[in-house]
C-alpha cells in the first residue's frame, strides 16, 4: 500500500501557472457583470479595486500564492483535493460521485451474453492496468497534445475512506491488487484473477466461471434483508458513515472483508434488472423514460428496492451490469477527473465490440479448476450497526426520491453540423443551454463547465464561465421579433466567440475560480483577516452555481449525469456526437423552481431555435 504523495513523479509537462492578479481581477468583473444588480456591481467593484490596489491585500495574497508555486509541482493539488473532495461532508452518492452510461446491451436479457461482455471487459481492463502499472502506455492526450496521466495509476486499486472531517484515500501497489470484487444480490465476493500460485491473468472463459459461481452463491432466494446490506453505509454523508465504519471495524472479520473491497482492482456489479425497462427483452429500443431510469442506476442506483445496496460508493471505479442491458461505471470522483475515466472506457468498449480474441471464446473453453473459488465477504453485524444500515437506507430512498435526472438523445442533427457553419460544438451547446435557461427564469445566474488543466503536472479542472455578457446580450434578444435573423446570428456569434476565447484561457490555466480560490486559501493558511473580496455578498451568489455541466466528448454514445450542486440547480452534461446529441440533466424535486423536464424541453428548443436561424439565413442567400 502506497499514499497518493509517493505516486508522483516529475514529468516534462509544465507546471500550472499562477495567473497575474490584475488579469484575474478585470476577468472577475467582467464574469459577475451579467449577474449582478447595478448596485451590487457597484459595490463589488469597489471592494475589488481595493484589493487589488499597489501594496494592498491582493498582492501580499498573490507573493503568498506564487512563492507556493514555486515550492509545490502544482500548488493547487493538494487544496484542491482537500477543498472539492476529502472535506466535502455530504454523500459521494448523486452529489459528487458521476456516472457513465454505456450504449445500451438489449442482448444482455442472455445471462451467457452478460457474463461473457464483462469477462472480456475485465480481461482487458487488467491488461489495460498492466501497461499502467508499468509505465509502457501510450501517453493520454487531447487531441495531439499530450496531458498528464498521473490519475490513471488511481482508476484501479483505490479506494477512498471515511474519517471525520477530512477523508483519507488509499492505492495498493500493483502485486497488492490480484482480485476484483463482485457484488450480486447486495452481497460481495473476492474473485482471483490469476492462476493461483502464479502471476498468469486468467483467461476469460476462466473469469467467466468465476462470475458463475457467484451468481450460484447469491441466489435472489438469499438476497440479505436491508439491514444487512452494507453497502448502504457508503451511500450516507462522510462523518455519519465514519462512524458507522468505525463501528464495523471493531470486528476483524468486517476489518477483513473491508480490506478486500478496498485492495480490489474494481467493483463489479451485477444488477437486477427494473420491471420498467423491459424493452431489452423484445430487443427494442430504449425511449427516454427507461434511458433516464438506466442511467439513474448508474447514479444512485435507483433504490434500497432495487440495486442501491449493491454498491460500494467508496470504491474509486465500480461498474454496473443490469440483465436489461443497462451498464456502465461509477466514479469516486476525489481520484480522477472524467477525461481518464472516459479514454479507458472507449479502450475497454472497442475491445469488446471489436476484437477477433473477444468474440472467438466460448464459456466451455475454460480448462481445469486453476483459480480460487470466490470468497464471500462476511459481515459481523451487531444490532447498532444493522440499526445504522437502516437509517442509511432510508436516506439514500429519500435522495433517490428526490434526484429528478432526464435522459434524451437530441436526434436533429449533432456536430456535423455545428461545423458546418464553423462553430465549436461545445461552445453551440453551451450558449443554447443559457438560452433555454434564460427563457424559464428570465435571468442569468452562474453557469460552470468544467475545464480540463490536465496539460499541466497534476491538473485537475478549473471553471469555463458560460454565463457571459455576449450570451445575456444574446438571450435578451433572441425572442424580439423587431431584431432580424442576420442580427441574432451576430450576437449568437459573439457570444460563441466569448465562450472559445474564456475555454482557451481555462485550459490555459488563466481562469479566475481556481485562482482566486488560491489567495482566500493563502489568506486561511496564513492566519491574516478574510479581505472583503472573499466575504462580500456578491462573491457568494456568483458562486453559487446554479447551471452546472460537463461535456463528456466519447467515440461511442456514453450519456454521463451527476447532480446538481446547489439546491435549485441543474446538473447537464452531454457527449456531442456526429449526427446527435446524448444529454442528461438532473435537480432536485424538493425544489419548487427546477423541473428537469422542462429545462429538457427548453434545451431542445434551444438547440432547434439556433439551427432555424442559421436554415433560414442560409436558404435567403440561395
Amino acid at each position: 500500500m502506497t499514499s497518493l504523495q509517493q505516486l508522483k513523479s516529475v514529468s516534462d509537462l509544465p507546471r500550472l501557472p499562477v495567473p497575474p492578479l490584475q488579469q484575474t481581477m478585470d476577468k472577475y468583473l467582467r464574469a459577475i457583470c451579467p449577474l449582478l444588480s447595478k448596485e451590487e456591481m457597484d459595490k463589488t467593484k469597489t471592494i475589488v479595486d481595493a484589493f487589488r490596489k499597489p501594496g494592498g491585500e491582493g498582492e501580499v495574497l498573490q507573493h503568498m500564492l506564487e512563492t507556493r508555486a514555486k515550492k509545490h509541482i502544482n500548488w493547487l493539488a493538494d487544496w484542491w483535493l482537500h477543498v472539492a473532495y476529502l472535506a466535502f461532508r455530504t454523500p459521494v452518492t448523486v452529489h459528487v460521485s458521476p456516472a457513465t452510461m454505456f450504449p445500451l446491451m438489449p442482448q444482455f436479457y442472455k445471462h451467457e451474453t452478460r457474463l461473457k461482455f464483462i469477462s472480456d471487459y475485465v480481461t482487458m481492463m487488467m491488461k489495460w492496468k498492466h501497461l499502467v502499472d508499468r509505465n509502457t502506455i501510450s501517453p493520454l492526450k487531447i487531441g495531439n497534445k499530450e496531458v498528464c496521466s498521473s490519475a490513471r495509476k488511481q482508476l484501479m486499486g483505490s479506494c477512498r475512506l471515511p474519517y471525520s472531517q477530512v477523508d483519507g484515500q488509499v492505492v495498493y501497489q500493483p502485486h497488492e491488487t490480484r482480485h476484483i470484487v463482485v457484488a450480486h444480490n447486495c452481497q460481495f465476493f473476492e474473485v482471483d484473477l490469476f492462476e493461483v500460485g502464479s502471476n498468469t491473468l486468467l483467461s476469460p472463459p476462466q473469469i467467466y466461471k468465476q462470475l458463475e459461481e457467484v451468481i450460484k452463491m447469491s441466489p435472489d432466494s438469499a438476497r440479505p434483508p436491508v439491514s444487512e446490506r452494507v453497502g448502504l453505509l457508503t451511500t450516507d454523508d462522510r462523518d455519519t458513515w465514519t462512524e458507522a465504519r468505525q463501528r464495523l471495524t471493531a470486528e476483524s472479520v468486517n476489518v477483513k472483508s473491508l480490506e478486500s473491497i478496498q485492495r480490489a482492482v474494481a467493483l463489479i456489479c451485477l444488477d437486477q434488472a427494473n420491471p420498467d425497462v423491459n424493452a431489452a427483452q423484445n430487443n427494442k429500443a430504449f425511449n427516454n423514460d427507461q434511458l433516464s431510469i438506466v442511467c439513474s442506476r448508474g447514479l444512485h442506483g435507483n433504490g434500497v428496492a432495487r440495486n442501491t445496496g449493491n454498491r460500494w460508493y467508496d470504491k474509486t471505479m465500480q461498474l454496473y451490469f443490469g440483465s436489461d442491458g443497462g451498464c456502465g461505471t461509477v466514479l469516486e470522483h476525489s481520484f480522477s477527473d472524467g477525461l481518464p475515466c472516459i479514454a479507458l472506457v472507449d479502450t475497454l468498449l472497442d475491445y469488446c465490440n471489436n476484437s477477433s480474441e473477444a468474440r472467438s471464446w466460448k464459456p466451455e473453453d475454460a480448462e481445469g479448476v486453476i483459480a480460487s473459488r470466490p470468497r464471500q465477504l462476511i459481515w459481523n453485524l451487531s444490532e447498532q450497526s444493522k440499526l445504522d444500515i437502516l437509517k442509511s437506507a432510508e436516506k439514500i430512498d429519500k435522495l433517490v426520491d428526490d434526484t429528478d435526472l432526464c435522459v434524451f438523445v437530441f436526434k436533429h442533427f449533432g456536430k456535423n453540423f455545428i461545423k458546418t457553419i464553423k462553430q465549436s460544438p461545445d461552445a453551440y451547446i453551451q450558449v443554447c443551454i443559457q438560452l433555454a435557461y434564460y427563457r424559464l427564469y428570465h435571468e442569468a445566474v452562474p453557469s460552470y463547465e468544467s475545464a480540463s488543466t490536465s496539460q499541466f503536472q497534476f491538473g485537475r479542472t478549473d471553471t469555463i464561465r458560460a454565463a457571459t455578457p455576449e450570451s445575456l446580450l444574446f438571450t435578451l434578444n433572441m425572442d424580439r421579433n423587431e431584431i432580424s435573423n442576420e442580427e441574432k446570428i451576430a450576437l449568437f456569434k459573439d457570444a460563441i466567440a466569448a465562450h472559445v476565447k474564456y475555454t482557451r484561457e481555462a485550459v490555459a490555466g488563466q481562469a479566475i475560480d481556481r485562482h482566486l480560490l488560491g489567495l482566500k486559501l493563502s489568506a486561511q493558511e496564513a492566519g491574516l483577516p478574510m479581505p472583503s473580496l472573499f466575504t462580500d455578498s456578491s462573491f457568494g451568489k456568483v458562486f453559487s452555481f446554479k447551471i452546472s455541466t460537463s461535456q463528456v466528448p466519447s467515440k461511442y454514445e456514453l450519456v454521463l449525469c451527476f447532480g446538481p450542486v446547489v439546491s435549485d440547480g441543474y446538473g447537464i452534461c452531454y457527449n456531442p456526437r456526429e449526427e446527435s446529441i446524448p444529454i442528461a440533466i438532473s435537480s432536485f424535486r424538493s425544489c419548487s423552481t427546477t423541473d428537469s423536464r422542462r429545462m429538457v424541453a427548453s434545451l431542445e428548443r434551444a438547440l432547434l431555435d439556433v439551427h432555424g436561424l442559421f436554415s433560414t439565413v442560409m436558404k435567403s442567400k440561395l
